[in-house]
């Protein structure tokens, strides 16, 4: 029942009472007419568009017409029909996402006119005709992105990581959902790492952006030593109906370039430890070592070695790269009459030193010394001998002998 009208003025009608009240005179004749309207009917489904493994919670629904009530897609029937709906009425309902279900709403649609906020989940102004049997859907999908984190190290094109040098991030963010994303923020999971631009505002399904957030690290002696550098960042972007939504990350894994190298320099000096003019048997030469870490990794356990020599100290425990040492290690040697005889004395120092991870003797290097060694001057009148090991001073004699032996020889008849 929907009117009662009466054609007297003094008849009354009550729709809420299905009663006509009139008065009648004498040969009055009254006409009330009762107006029915048939009654509409809706139904309110939920779809899922994804696999819905893993959901427990069921949605949640606010309507206009009548008290709230929930859906499970899952474990129960996914719709529920509500009968004598006045008609020509405007209509709400409104859904209400579970805040750790992971889905987000696709699309709502009743078919009849009705306005739809995506972002609030609701359909308004749904309006039925008499006797209409509608149906509005909630269509509800997993939203999904991808994070793919790429790093470039700027080496200064040397080819060899040091400390200083950048890696720079490039951030490809790309919606692989159904549904738009905004807000999406990219952050790092090691506070060294910069990241500069965000959060990208909007991203409609299928799209990607790779130019609005961008990161970079410089690099430590730490890094260096370890021989990579691995870090992971993480995007999080807001669905229509929830904020963080949804979310992945990526890591980045950085090969550094070792480039161990040692460089020795060895000097010696010669003492005259007896006080006399030049050099005599037992006087000593003494030898300074300098090392230098010409590398870009730390080296240690740091030894020379020297087949002639006895080398003091070390080994040098380690060398930080561009670090240099000139007091840990010395040598003596004590000069022969052979070695004077020889009218000098060579020798090769030989430095070696470990890298990280255990790399033994991965840097190496050697330096010779020659200490001129010049016999004392002999006394006036003292016959000087003449070194038989020396070339020239045998073909001299060689000469000198042919020639006597030409002056002396018998005279030819």
């Amino acid at each position: 029942l929907t009117d009662i009208s009466c054609d007297d003025a003094n008849s009354t009608g009550s729709v809420g009472n299905a009663t006509a009240s009139f008065n009648l005179e004498a040969g009055e004749t009254v006409t009330c007419t009762f107006t029915n309207t048939q009654q509409a009917s809706l139904t309110v489904e939920k779809v899922l568009d994804g696999d819905p493994t893993g959901l427990t919670t069921s949605f949640a629904y606010t309507r206009s017409f009548g008290a709230d009530f929930n859906l499970d897609p899952v474990n129960t029937p996914g719709s529920v029909q509500f009968d004598n709906l006045q008609p020509d009425t405007a209509l709400t309902d409104t859904e209400t996402i579970p805040t750790t279900a992971g889905w987000a709403l696709l699309s709502a649609t009743c078919g009849v006119g009705e306005t739809v906020n995506l972002g609030t989940g609701t359909i308004s102004n749904i309006v039925l005709d008499p006797g209409e049997q509608a149906t509005c859907t909630f269509t509800n999908t997993v939203p999904t992105l991808e994070l793919l984190k790429t790093g470039t190290l700027d080496d200064g094109g040397d080819g060899i990581a040091n400390v200083g040098d950048i890696i720079n991030y490039v951030f490809t963010v790309t919606n692989t959902g159904k549904v738009a994303l905004s807000n999406i923020v990219i952050t790092d999971a090691d506070p060294d790492v910069t990241i500069v631009g965000g959060p990208i505002e909007s991203l409609a399904p299928g799209a990607v952006d790779n130019t609005t957030v961008t990161g970079s690290y410089t690099l430590t002696q730490a890094d260096i030593d370890a021989g990579t550098f691995d870090n992971t960042a993480t995007a999080t972007g807001d669905c229509p109906q929830a904020e963080d939504c949804v979310t992945d990350d990526d890591d980045d894994r950085q090969p550094l370039v070792a480039g161990p190298a040692i460089m020795l320099d060895k000097v010696g000096t010669l003492n005259d430890d007896d006080g006399t003019p030049g050099v005599s048997a037992g006087d000593t030469i003494t030898y300074a070592f300098t090392v230098t870490n010409t590398g870009n990794v730390l080296l240690t356990n740091i030894t020379i070695t020297d087949p002639v020599v006895t080398v003091m100290g070390g080994p040098l425990a380690s060398l930080a790269p561009s670090a240099v040492d000139s007091t840990t290690f010395t040598a003596s040697y004590v000069v022969t009459q052979a070695d004077i005889d020889a009218g000098s004395f060579t020798n090769i120092a030989t430095v070696m030193g470990d890298c990280p991870g255990g790399l033994e003797d991965c840097a190496t290097d050697d330096d010779d010394d020659t200490r001129q060694l010049t016999p004392p001057p002999r006394p006036p009148g003292e016959p000087q001998a003449i070194p038989v090991n020396n070339p020239w001073a045998i073909l001299l004699l060689t000469l000198m002998v042919l020639a006597l032996g030409w002056y002396f020889r018998p005279s030819m008849r």
